[in-house]
């Protein structure tokens, strides 16, 4: 993984549950979740001309669609990053202009559902194997590469398990172990 990716993994407000840590075999339901999110609805009519000033501070996870339904069908809903935004004032000043024209004062809070199909292959390999543990894989395209160290050997079928729904193509281990003599 990346720096860029390790900094922006560890300024993530929504992550999986903490109860997942140290999961062993893969319990999809334990992942489920209900986590807030800022918000705020906007006529149909201006739908395009503010996602075009906020797209970079929508919620963005996988298998969720950051603009929804409304209160009502002329209405659209859309979430946002909590780690990017908490208020108006955190947005710059086109996206608050853009708002603002669309008659947007403040943001609300919204709770929405998660569950084990809204994380990545990593979201959900770090919560289940611990932030320190979890630096010895990489996911490159549709590989992942695991070097599976003695400690990680309980996770082994977990591992597996997820990197067989998030990886389709190739899964690789690297089970061997160096023994250094001094000399």
């Amino acid at each position: 993984m990346s720096a860029m990716a390790a900094v922006q993994d560890l300024s993530r407000a929504i992550r999986p549950p903490a109860c997942v840590l140290g999961m062993v075999e893969l319990k999809r339901e334990a992942f489920d979740t209900v986590a807030s999110a800022p918000s705020f609805e906007v006529d149909v009519k201006d739908v395009s001309a503010v996602l075009n000033h906020v797209r970079k501070y929508l919620l963005k996870l996988p298998n969720f669609r950051a603009v929804q339904e409304g209160s009502d069908s002329n209405r659209k809903r859309f979430h946002l990053d909590p780690a990017k935004v908490s208020m108006l004032d955190d947005m710059d000043a086109a996206a608050r202009a853009a708002l603002s024209e669309a008659r947007v004062t403040a943001l609300g809070e919204r709770r929405v559902s998660l569950s084990y199909d809204n994380w990545t292959a990593e979201d959900v390999l770090r919560a289940v194997i611990g932030q320190p543990d979890a630096s010895g894989y990489s996911i490159v395209g549709h590989v992942l590469h695991l070097n599976l160290r003695e400690h990680l050997q309980p996770y082994k079928k977990l591992i597996g398990q997820v990197g067989g729904n998030f990886v389709h193509k190739g899964l690789l281990y690297s089970c061997h172990s160096a023994h250094l003599r001094g000399g």
